[in-house]
């Protein structure tokens, strides 16, 4: 299976020194990030069904938003990476998507992951851990995941030999048109809507000369950006 680029994935972004296999429950003794790779991995792998998948990862946040601990010291490494975050779960489906050619299949099973997180139950408080004023949380909204589509469109959005400061990534036109396959196939099953960006890789691609400064403020050579242009045609051309 393609689970071999996720189990690469997994051993970047996990704790090096860390070998042992996670629980199917997260707990203080692992960081979320490893829980929420694994957890992912195991339903890319067929163990697990996209609904399952979904409470696997929401019940620990849920859990951390109405109950947040006074202390967070005793966490491994205790930043957004050891507790549980929605940040995380987009982060890590978003570099699962950069790792798959556009037409992989796993794509589309990534989007039915999203589908059944939007029909997860939300935490019961409108209090985000760590806000000053209360800030409503409702899966419903993937809440934070158009900003990390956002964030990851810029970093995107550079030369064939840029790469991501974060995670060491080599952004390529593959990684660009696959996060455009995610997106566009998305907008099509009315999960998410993101048409504008169908704008910007049509524009970028087809309006905008070689080498001119496109809508992220940088320039674009156009084998990273007609790839990400077609799959919006081939997966939301009737949207």
């Amino acid at each position: 299976m393609t689970s071999d680029q996720a189990h690469v994935l997994t051993a970047q972004a996990a704790d090096h020194n860390s070998q042992s296999q996670l629980p199917s429950e997260w707990n203080e003794q692992h960081s979320y990030n490893q829980f929420t790779l694994s957890t992912i991995q195991s339903f890319l792998d067929q163990n697990l069904d996209p609904t399952q998948t979904a409470h696997i990862l929401t019940d620990p946040i849920n859990t951390f938003l109405e109950h947040p601990p006074s202390n967070t010291d005793h966490l491994p490494e205790a930043d957004a990476n050891a507790l549980p975050s929605s940040t995380t779960i987009w982060s890590t489906i978003l570099a699962l998507t950069r790792l798959v050619p556009s037409t992989s299949p796993i794509i589309p099973r990534l989007v039915s992951l999203l589908t059944a997180l939007k029909t997860m139950p939300s935490p019961q408080t409108n209090m985000i851990a760590g806000a000053n004023q209360p800030e409503p949380f409702h899966w419903s909204s993937l809440p934070g995941f158009s900003m990390e589509i956002r964030e990851n469109w810029n970093r995107e959005i550079v030369d064939d030999k840029a790469e991501d400061d974060d995670t060491g990534h080599t952004c390529t036109p593959t990684s660009l048109a696959s996060m455009n396959a995610l997106i566009a196939q998305l907008t099509a099953a009315g999960v998410a809507d993101f048409k504008r960006y169908a704008i910007w890789a049509l524009r970028d691609a087809l309006e905008n000369p070689p080498g001119e400064t496109n809508n992220a403020g940088r320039d674009c050579e156009l084998d990273h950006l007609v790839p990400a242009a077609v799959v919006w045609v081939v997966y939301a051309g009737k949207v």
